[in-house]
This record gives C-alpha cells, structure tokens and sequence, in this order.
C-alpha cells in the first residue's frame, strides 16, 4: 500500500502543553500562589501568541493555519491542581491564542471522584466537565490504611505521573521543599520529568520564588537552588518556547521538512529519477526471485498520524529506491565502458574497420563515462541515501505512535540515537517534525467515550493494549514487525545468494575463456580475439557485482534483519508475561486481595523499550544505508 498522495498531507496545528504536578498541602502556601501561577501562564500565553504573530516569516511553513493552542494537563486534585486550573480559568490570552483544559486520572472519574474529599467533589465535577478529555489509568484506590490499599494507591498515583509526563513539553511543579515527597508526589514526578529530559519549572509554594531546570539538570535535584540568586523568568521561557515550537534550529537539514510537506515534489521528480527506481526494483525482483511472494510490508491499522506516516514512508522508498538504482546503473554502465574498450582493441586487432567507426566507438565510450559521472553528481547532490534514512527514521517513529496512546503514551518519547550514525545531524530536524505532529493530535482523538459536556474519556486498558503490541505491531512468523523481519531475510538472503550465483558463474566463465583461448588461438585469429574480449570483460562484471553486493549490504541487511527478529520475540514474551500477571490479578485473586495495583507503568515502559529498539534498529540501518555514490 503506497498510502496518499503529497496534497493529502496536512500541515500540523501548532500546541503546547504544560504539565502540572503540586502539593495538595496548601494551608503553608504563600497567599499569592496563584497569582504567581497566573503570571507565569500568562507570560507561556503571550510568548506562544507571540510566535504564531511571527509566522509569515518562518513557522508559517511548518504549521497550519489553524490558531495555536496552550494546553494545560493537570491531575484535578485538591490544592495546587485546583488553583492551577482556577488561574487557567481566569486567563485572558491574546486573541490569536486558544487555551485548553486536560486531566489524566489514576482510575477512572468516578472512583476518583469518591476518593476526593466530599467538599471538593462539586470542584471537581466543575473542573473535569471543562476538560477537553481526560485520560483514566487503569489503577486503584481503596480506602483505608492496609497494606493492600496502601500498595494499590502508591501504584496508581505513580501510574497518574507516569501518564502525565507521557503528554507534556513541559513541566510545571508547585511545592514545598521542606516537606517529603510521597510516592507518585510531586518530587517523584519532578525527577521522572527530568529522566525524561523534559524541561521543568519549579515553584516554591511558600515563597513564590521560580527555578528553571533544563533538559540537562542534574538528578537528584538540589533544592538549594531556591535559595541563590533566580533567574528573571524571560531570561529562560522565551528561549525554552522557541526551542520547542519555533521550528528546527539547523538550517541545513530543514529542506527535510520542506520536501516532506511540499505538495508539488512528485510533479517535479525527473522522468530519470522515475527510472532509477524503477530500475533497482527490476534487479531487486530479478535476484531475489526465491523470495518476491514474500516482499509485503507489515500490515498496520489506521489511526490519527497514518496520513503522515504514508507519507514519510513513501519519500523512503522513493529516495531509498533511486539511491540504489544509482549505484546499480552506475556499475552496469562501467561493464558497458569495459566492454567498448576491448571492443575497440578487438576490432584493431580483427583488421579491416575504418577509422570512423573506431572513433564512433570512442565516442559512445566518453558518453558512457560521463553519464556515470552525472548520475553519481545527481545522486550525491539530491541527498538520496541520507534522506531515505531520514524519512525511514521518522516513519518508524510515527509507527510506533498506532500503539503507544492505548497505553497512555501521547508522545513524543525521546529517542535514543547512536552517536556513530553518519545521518545523525539530520535528525534533530526530524525530531522535531515527530514533535509538532504528535503534539497536533489529541488524544481526545483516541477517546472511548464524551460526556454531556463534550469530555471525552480516554480509558487505559493495559491489558488489551499489550495484547494489541503484541499481535498486531510485533506480530509471528507471518505477520507483524517479526515476520516483516524473518521475509526480509529471507529476501535480502536469496539476492545475496543469487549475486554470489552470478559471480561464481562469470569466473568460470573467465577460466573457460582463457582456456578455449589457448585452444583455439591456435586454429582462428578472430576466435582467440573475441575470447580476449569475454576474458577481459567478465572480470569487470565480477567487480561489479562485487561493488553491487558491497553498496546494496544484503549479507549485513539479512543478518541484521535476523537479529532483530529474535530480539523482538523476546519482546512478545515478556510482553506476554506482563499481560498474563495483569489478567491473573484480574481474574484469580479475589476478596480485599483482589489486584494489587495497576500493571500499567510496567506496561508502558515495556512498550516504551520496543518502540526505542525498533528505533535503535533503524539507526543502524542508516549506518549502513546513508553512503555517497562514487563517482567512477
């Protein structure tokens, strides 16, 4: 399925969301928390506003029309929770900027609702009516001090932070320092944002004073910071905000970008870079004839960002293809070089051609040569192999976005990229691109459910959504990312054994001219001629397949392709381990006993691990793949 053409292909919305985590202590908070709380939001407001105001001369390519939004997702519990959403009420941004309400819950709304205190209740019912959706974990929370509610609710509340940071740019955290973090408090989800290298924003809820820590701060945090000279807060949120909206920082790599959203790109391909690809299929099909029943892709399902990942998929066949059918003319033409050549000392040899014809010949031959030079300056100026890696990179990331929200994960992760990739400086323009997107969908988008008020509920099921990865994204012998992988060895093996056929053969062929030279050499002039010619051509062919085999890396490609099956059945059984303990929770215990807590951070952080190994995969895969085609 080669998906929708490039006019399909939207522009995304531009969004940014705050996550916000505080204290439920509030009684020592300073009077003007929520003043402080406002002032910060209105400044995020304005300096998103801002941006979009700047667009004609630079967002305006990479986002939509569609006016920016400011998101704030909150845990919609007593104290710092309510004020932060009283103060994002009462907001009053710049026009051109929409502002939205989100929550993630532990559990689902009604359970939640009935572990609130009775007089928060009628707030909070007024609070998650006015979300835009509201994410529900799966987790517990019963009531009482035993030490099965106390397990069930330490799980859930770490499940609620670890959901939270799962759809945040940036983390904003109300506390007091001088009290002890709880688990799945404040202070916990504090250093899992900041192993996430999300960038976070501290309040001291007692002295109002405001700490920035960037991607790179040290763990575990020193709160002493509040204690030396702060920082005047434009000094650090003008730069955070254009670093994650402002569009990608490496002017050299953002044609990246341009190309993937430029509509026009496939009208303006050139008949020969049609061909090229056309011609690497051929051969493609032709050397791996064993196996050409068994070259579909994994099968995927639809979802929010299919229409991207079709996009980024095709552009990597598409360049990958001509990349390849480069190197492939380009050695072909070099046997036809060859070939004129001895040609041209045979028909000296032979006696009776005229000069003319000769010099023809000649000409023909200097054609060849520069067509191979041509071909190779194209191929290297068009950047084919390293964008093939790059959209191939982006695709993978996207994949991963069919499966990660039914576990709560809306995005984006950070990937982890080998420092040995050759493509590796294109990827922040990329990761960038995989950023604006996923933000641009909402996981409203993945809701079961809406209530009266237009809330729509995205319910957690960790269970069946680790069935789904398992089924579906990593698949068996026939289907899936491990059968992807088992057929693409099958495949990328039956062409390496086939050039190695085709090798073989033409050496034979050197020795069998060589002797029937020294034969027949003796008895016909023009007999031992042409034998010198086939002598002298088929090692050039040799060299050429040779070269083939090196550039196409199909011994590598089937090996790796290998591994990567292995690896990922191992992924199938702990991911069946994990959803067998979920269901056995579920179904065997029973009473008071009855599931300890969520599976649900097991879950996703399994997922997690997947999806950054298939990733690590594709980084390898660029290792190999993004090479300059040599000019002769």
């Amino acid at each position: 399925m080669r998906g929708p053409t490039p006019a399909e292909v939207p522009l995304p919305d531009l969004v940014l969301r705050l996550a916000f985590a505080g204290t439920r202590q509030t009684r020592d908070c300073g009077p003007t928390l929520k003043g402080a709380i406002a002032e910060l939001l209105e400044r995020f407001a304005a300096r998103l506003g801002e941006q979009w105001a700047e667009r004609a001369s630079n967002l305006g390519r990479y986002y939509s029309d569609v006016k920016p939004r400011l998101r704030l997702v909150t845990g919609l519990a007593e104290g710092a929770d309510a004020i932060v959403v009283q103060a994002f009420g009462d907001l009053q941004p710049p026009d051109i900027v929409a502002l939205e309400l989100a929550a993630v819950l532990p559990c689902d709304s009604k359970s939640y609702r009935e572990s609130r205190n009775a007089e928060f209740r009628p707030e909070f019912d007024k609070y998650r009516d006015s979300c835009a959706y509201v994410v529900e974990g799966d987790g517990l929370l019963p009531t009482g001090d035993t030490p099965y509610a106390k397990r069930c609710r330490a799980r859930a509340y770490r499940l609620q932070a670890t959901l939270l940071l799962r759809q945040a740019d940036v983390l904003i955290a109300a506390f007091n320092p001088e009290q002890e973090g709880g688990v799945g408090g404040t202070v916990e989800t504090i250093q899992a944002a900041l192993s996430l290298h999300l960038p976070v924003v501290l309040i001291n809820a007692t002295s109002n004073a405001i700490v920035f820590l960037d991607r790179s701060a040290d763990m575990p945090v020193d709160w002493s910071l509040f204690r030396g000279p702060l920082a005047e807060v434009g000094t650090w949120l003008e730069p955070l905000i254009d670093e994650i909206v402002g569009g990608p920082r490496d002017p050299h790599t953002s044609d990246l970008i341009e190309i993937y959203f430029d509509t026009s790109t496939s009208l303006r391909t050139r008949r020969s870079d049609h061909f090229l690809g056309a011609f690497w299929r051929l051969f493609q099909n032709a050397m791996a004839e064993e196996g050409k029943q068994k070259l579909s892709a994994a099968e995927e399902p639809e979802g929010p960002l299919t229409r991207w990942r079709h996009r980024a998929r095709n552009l990597t066949y598409d360049n990958g293809n001509r990349y390849r059918g480069v190197f492939l003319l380009n050695y072909t033409l070099a046997i036809v070089a060859v070939g004129l050549a001895t040609a041209t000392l045979g028909l000296f040899a032979w006696g009776g051609v005229g000069h003319e014809f000769v010099v023809s010949i000649g000409i023909v031959k200097l054609s060849v040569l520069i067509l191979m030079l041509v071909i190779a300056d194209r191929a290297n100026k068009s950047h084919w192999s390293a964008r093939a890696a790059a959209y191939r990179y982006l695709a993978e990331r996207l994949r991963t976005m069919h499966y990660l929200p039914a576990l709560g994960n809306f995005g984006p992760v950070i990937a982890n990229r080998s420092l040995s990739s050759v493509a590796s400086h294109q990827r922040s323009s990329i990761d960038w691109l995989f950023a604006a997107q996923v933000r641009s969908q909402s996981p409203a988008l993945y809701a079961a459910d809406a209530s009266a008020s237009g809330t729509a509920f995205v319910r957690i099921s960790s269970g069946s959504a680790l069935e789904r990865i398992e089924i579906d994204l990593l698949g068996d012998a026939t289907s899936g990312q491990i059968g992807y992988h088992q057929r693409n060895e099958f495949r990328m093996g039956a062409m390496n054994s086939k050039t190695e056929r085709w090798v073989t053969g033409m050496v034979w062929g050197v020795i069998a001219a060589v002797v029937l030279d020294l034969v027949v050499g003796f008895v016909s002039h023009h007999a031992a001629i042409l034998l010198v010619e086939i002598a002298a051509v088929l090692p050039a062919a040799v060299a050429s397949f040779h070269g083939i085999r090196f550039q196409s890396e199909c011994e590598r490609l089937a090996d790796r392709s290998a591994a990567m099956a292995q690896l990922l059945k191992g992924h199938v059984a702990r991911a069946r381990e994990i959803r067998n303990d979920i269901e056995s929770r579920n179904s065997q215990a029973s009473g008071s006993d009855r599931m300890v807590g969520s599976g649900g951070v097991e879950a996703l952080r399994h997922a997690e691990r997947i999806a950054s190994d298939m990733l690590a995969e594709v980084d390898e895969w660029s290792v190999l793949y993004a090479k300059h085609v040599a000019h002769a």
